[in-house]
């Protein structure tokens, strides 16, 4: 099984992106309309076996930091360390640190991240709404020096 991440996204595989019943639901009350296209936002093309399964998005906030967004659809899961690795050695290429951002407790992808070598570095209340609920933000952070391919 080959995997693949690519620093491009066609407009076909934008468009199935945000219409997947799956990234619908990450979607909270102040989300902006998708897609984001800013000359600050990357969008990073995911295959496994040729077959298109999400993206990852960066954001350049500033010369040395990328804040990313996991955008990966459920049948990515056997690969999504792998996925995310080279995701990751992409960005790094450019940043010297990286910064994720999990919306709630959302163990998964707090879990994984920390499986990668992010460290949690802090915790925001009521950041987000979602269904009219208030929802928690964990920032997690990775240097490139800490960063294990």
């Amino acid at each position: 099984i080959m995997t693949r991440v690519a620093r491009d996204i066609s407009e076909e595989n934008l468009k199935k992106l945000f219409e997947h019943p799956s990234i619908l639901k990450l979607r909270h009350d102040c989300s902006p309309d998708f897609p984001i296209i800013n000359p600050a936002i990357a969008y990073y093309s995911a295959f496994i076996d040729d077959e298109f399964v999400g993206a990852f998005l960066e954001v350049k906030t500033d010369p040395i930091d990328s804040e990313i967004h996991v955008l990966l659809f459920p049948s990515s899961v056997k690969k999504l360390r792998e996925l995310c690795v080279k995701f990751l050695s992409l960005v790094f290429n450019h940043s010297e640190r990286v910064t994720a951002i999990t919306l709630g407790d959302h163990r998964t992808m707090i879990n994984l991240a920390i499986k990668l070598g992010f460290i949690i570095e802090g915790f925001k209340r009521n950041a987000f709404k979602k269904s009219g609920q208030y929802l928690n933000a964990y920032y997690l952070g990775l240097l490139k020096s800490e960063f294990k391919e």
